[in-house]
């Protein structure tokens, strides 16, 4: 049988760290809800079907990189 993982939408997903231009780095939690929230209208608009190819141009040190 298979195992089924449901994700908790305030549980941490990532963390990812600011750049520290104002002094030291800080890290800023993420949750599965704010990703869901951020990337789910992305891929309304984008235009892009499962059939599409692109290039990742961000690193992924920028959470926008998850867009692409």
């Amino acid at each position: 049988m298979k195992q089924i993982n449901l994700l908790i939408p305030m549980k941490l997903a990532y963390i990812i760290y600011t750049s520290g231009c104002t002094g030291n780095q800080k890290g800023v939690e993420v949750t599965h809800r704010g990703l869901t929230n951020f990337l789910c209208p992305m891929d309304e608009k984008s235009g892009f079907t499962n059939q599409d190819r692109i290039l990742s141009l961000t690193t992924i040190c920028f959470d926008i990189s998850g867009v692409e």
